[in-house]
């Protein structure tokens, strides 16, 4: 996982704009729109409601609870460095930019494994 491995946000946009990669609103990506992404229930699959929880979506989610919960946790560390650093590349996955972020390769568990609510 790229981002709890380590790797800045700021490194995973520039590789993600450096590749072409659009954003769904158009423009680079940024780092304080991709934290929203990787922190957001939807992309665990869970609906939400002004920010809340509120149930199971129809659709599966790209990562699972527990790497939200992990990238939640690690970004609201006051002691996560937040001045630009950079790591080393590293090889794409070709999933779809929040899975990338955070790498499907090393993924807690098997895909079946997913947290469920409550």
């Amino acid at each position: 996982m790229r981002i709890l491995r380590g790797e800045s946000l700021h490194s995973v946009c520039v590789d993600f704009n450096g590749r072409g990669i659009p954003r769904v609103g158009g423009g680079a990506w940024q780092p304080p729109p991709l934290r929203r992404i990787l922190t957001s229930g939807r992309v665990a699959g869970w609906s939400t409601y002004r920010g809340e929880i509120v149930g199971k979506s129809p659709t599966n989610g790209i990562l699972t609870r527990r790497q939200t919960e992990r990238l939640t946790a690690l970004f609201a560390d006051p002691a996560r460095r937040t001045n630009g650093g950079r790591m080393a590349g590293h090889s794409s996955t070709g999933a779809s930019p929040a899975a990338d972020a955070v790498s499907a390769s090393t993924r807690d568990g098997h895909r079946g494994d997913r947290d469920t609510l409550g």
